[in-house]
């Protein structure tokens, strides 16, 4: 089996793990407070009224709640079906993490990362509620607004205070 065959094998095996750890029990306590938040930010009649209300909260990014309020539309408004998207994009994050991983340290870089991700308490966690936190992870990970080639950059070139700079941030 070539080491690409078996990075991809591992990476799906951290995919499935990742899912079935955030599954697990998805509807088995009730809405929270500010699950319940998202609900009705994101479950306004029009997409007029979700910008205009996330506006007003100022303190989720408002794509999570279009996000969510196209989500609602589509699946429903149960606990499962809620909490649901955000289980998604955390299982998203596991690759997107070995993607980022890989490309800066190589491949085995990648799955140890994707393997953290994958089994952190607190990203289980997190990607059982209906709130964006999951989101936040997935999204600078992901190929397309992925950090990592800045971070190439500054580590080729050594720029040591620009890296310390955007790591602060």
């Amino acid at each position: 089996m070539s080491a690409r065959t078996l990075s991809a094998v591992a990476l799906l095996g951290l995919v499935l793990l990742s899912f079935a750890l955030r599954i697990y029990r998805l509807d088995g306590q009730s809405l929270w407070g500010d699950e319940g938040w998202s609900v009705y930010f994101a479950g306004q009649p029009s997409v007029a009224s979700v910008l205009r209300n996330a506006h007003d909260a100022g303190d989720v990014p408002p794509g999570y709640y279009l996000t969510l309020h196209a989500w609602i539309q589509a699946a429903g408004q149960s606990e499962f079906a809620l909490r649901y998207i955000t289980l998604f994009c955390g299982v998203l994050a596991v690759p997107a993490l070995f993607a980022l991983g890989r490309r800066l340290g190589g491949t085995g870089t990648g799955i140890i990362a994707a393997l953290l991700l994958a089994l952190s308490p607190f990203h289980v966690y997190y990607s059982q509620g209906a709130r964006m936190y999951a989101q936040t992870v997935f999204s600078p990970s992901s190929p397309p607004t992925s950090s990592g080639g800045y971070l190439q950059r500054a580590q080729r070139k050594r720029q040591g205070r620009g890296t310390c700079g955007w790591a602060t941030w």
